[in-house]
């Protein structure tokens, strides 16, 4: 629990994502209150934030938000910190669907938002960002960054912050044949 950490924009994500992570402990859960009948399992580090937006500096004016800014400050904490692994299934989302606002500050913070990209570029800038020497990054996500022109800044990335061990593309397995 104090190794896992999970964000999405979708709280209903985050929702799943913690139920999934419940049932995989919940044989060790009984075990363990077994031993130790007063034992209370924490929550899991889930939370809903987009994970594109940098940490911010926030003051507060207003205390009655405490337990808000609370957890804002350890959603920063997260995104500051770096891991072993990184894995996700990042949004597929044209950036012709996005805000001025949005467009303007992934082009401003990300080297990667280039062209008609697609948001899931910059989510591989933003995971080999948060990983640790050595760490890995394994994302599910479409192939098409490795041969389209809007993914030339991602492949010239990845070469020169990463090593690719292993590209595993489904294309011609059918495996996401219903997929858009």
């Amino acid at each position: 629990q104090e190794h896992i950490y999970g964000l999405d924009i979708n709280p209903f994500a985050c929702h799943i994502a913690e139920m999934n992570l419940l049932f995989q402990v919940i044989d060790l859960f009984q075990k363990v209150r077994e031993k130790y009948p007063d034992y209370k399992l924490k929550r899991f580090k889930i939370y809903r934030t987009n994970s594109l937006e940098k940490t911010t500096q926030r003051h507060i004016y207003d205390y009655s938000y405490a337990a808000f800014l609370e957890e804002q400050e350890e959603i920063d904490a997260i995104k500051s910190k770096k891991f072993d692994f990184v894995v996700g299934n990042p949004p597929y989302v044209r950036v012709q669907h996005l805000t001025e606002k949005e467009k303007r500050e992934f082009v401003e913070n990300y080297k990667t938002a280039d062209k008609n990209y697609d948001i899931y570029v910059i989510f591989f800038e933003r995971g080999l960002q948060w990983l640790k020497d050595k760490g890995t990054l394994g994302f599910i996500c479409s192939n098409r960054f490795a041969t389209v022109n809007y993914g030339k800044k991602l492949r010239e990335y990845i070469l020169q912050n990463s090593i690719i061990e292993e590209f595993i593309d489904f294309k011609d397995t059918g495996i996401f044949k219903d997929a858009l």
